[in-house]
């Protein structure tokens, strides 16, 4: 994609996932029509990304003229004069200039010499590694997309810190792929780290979710790029912070605050401890969590209030 000469006149991206929304809306920014064809039910139907980011930003892709197919899969392509003619699972045949494949990743591990180091792969060529990144031969870590895990340079730079405190220390740390902000930037960049509200229900949470509009923030509505939304994931009965997801500018950024405060033991309070600029994208995350911390202080007025509301008494 990046070897093309010249912009192709129309573009079918062939799944809906990173890949196909990030470059299929770069192409369509250089004036291809594009279509983005995906067999499940949403864009973006990864952990981490809420339903409700996908939705956005499937909106935005029909309002700027991005055709999506859902429930659709290629089942043939077959090369003509004027491209490529691709026949759909429902039955429908279209041809376009260009067809990018983006149905996932595999790893590149061939010719790294492993197999004269000792180094074991799985039969899909992922090299095999411990619960601390250590691979078949002792001190030899492996790390990023050439072993299981996320396929991303954010989960790569985890597995860094990782691998290399373990080579130093010795084997004591595991990798926490919930503490990796994941981000994808297309019409709208999105950011999550953590919890879904799904997954935080599955793994017996008292699940809930703050939620605030970038409608009402000064600083989108001064950019004139008001279009997005905060998601706090967290306790309702601790106020335990699991995650968050956040559509819009500079999500990419705001997501470290997310990151840190799910890693505080002050959970939901970590964002009212901190003194915001006025206006600013990261006060919405305060705005967003201001009516539940309000109720947890009127509801345990004996408790201080954290990840673990830990009861203590007030001095007279």
């Amino acid at each position: 994609m990046f070897k093309l000469n010249q912009v192709p006149e129309s573009v079918l991206c062939v799944g809906g996932g990173a890949i196909g929304v990030e470059l299929g809306f770069l192409m369509h920014q250089f004036g291809a029509r594009v279509c983005i064809v995906e067999k499940g039910a949403r864009l973006l139907d990864q952990p981490q990304i809420s339903e409700r980011a996908s939705n956005l930003l499937e909106r935005k892709f029909k309002r700027i003229g991005i055709e999506v197919k859902k429930h659709v899969s290629v089942t043939a392509c077959r090369h003509v004069s004027a491209g490529v003619e691709v026949s759909f699972s429902d039955g429908k045949r279209e041809t376009y200039h260009k067809v990018l494949i983006a149905v996932g990743r595999r790893p590149a591990s061939t010719g790294l010499g492993l197999e004269q180091a000792g180094v074991k792969v799985d039969a899909e060529g992922f090299i095999e590694v411990t619960e601390y990144l250590e691979t078949s031969v002792q001190g030899i870590y492996a790390i990023g997309d050439v072993k299981e895990g996320p396929m991303t340079a954010n989960g790569a730079l985890h597995d860094a810190k990782v691998a290399v405190s373990n080579a130093i220390n010795g084997n004591v740390f595991h990798p926490n792929y919930h503490k990796v902000p994941v981000v994808i930037n297309s019409a709208f960049e999105i950011a999550a780290v953590g919890l879904t509200e799904d997954q935080a229900d599955a793994a017996g949470f008292t699940a809930d979710v703050a939620r605030a509009s970038f409608g009402g923030s000064g600083k989108a509505r001064a950019h004139h790029d008001f279009e997005g939304f905060i998601e706090v994931v967290h306790d309702g009965e601790s106020g335990q912070l699991l995650g968050g997801c956040i559509v819009g500018p500079e999500a990419g950024e705001q997501i470290h605050m997310m990151t840190a405060a799910c890693q505080s033991e002050r959970g939901l309070w970590f964002f009212k401890d901190l003194s915001y600029s006025h206006p600013s994208w990261c006060e919405e995350l305060e705005t967003a969590i201001d009516p539940y911390t309000s109720a947890y202080s009127r509801a345990h007025s004996d408790s201080v209030p954290g990840i673990y509301a830990t009861q203590t008494k007030r001095k007279k």
